[in-house]
């Protein structure tokens, strides 16, 4: 009996320490979509603005997927104080190299899928 109430404060516990990460990554994907929007709307070089449009639309759907309206708007207020144009490119290319990082990794996935599809018959290597 005993274990079955511990059980609830284990996760309490579980939750409380897993909470600190969770608020970083969210800050860290709030900080690219602030700095990516900032980009694509002053950058002047066509390819540069698309890559920062691609990249606000990626950190806009990593933070969807966690935060409520009220946690994203805490986040932006928290997040906006902490921007200052000298250290915005960097964190730009940052941002970028992230989700190029990720894109990587969902081509590698794509190769190993297409490999392990069985070839048509009759079809050439």
């Amino acid at each position: 009996m005993r274990s079955y109430l511990l059980l609830p404060a284990i996760a309490c516990a579980a939750a409380m320490t897993a909470s600190p990460v969770f608020a970083q990554d969210a800050a860290a994907d709030v900080r690219c979509l602030l700095v990516s929007n900032a980009f694509s709307g002053a950058e002047k070089d066509e390819g540069r603005k698309q890559l920062s449009i691609l990249a606000a639309h990626f950190y806009l759907g990593r933070i969807d997927a966690r935060l409520n309206a009220a946690q994203l708007r805490a986040q932006v207020i928290a997040v906006s104080k902490t921007l200052s144009p000298p250290t915005m490119a960097a964190t730009m290319n940052s941002c970028v190299q992230r989700l190029r990082d990720k894109q990587l990794v969902m081509q590698g996935i794509g190769k190993e899928i297409m490999a392990a599809q069985p070839k048509p018959a009759g079809t050439a290597k």
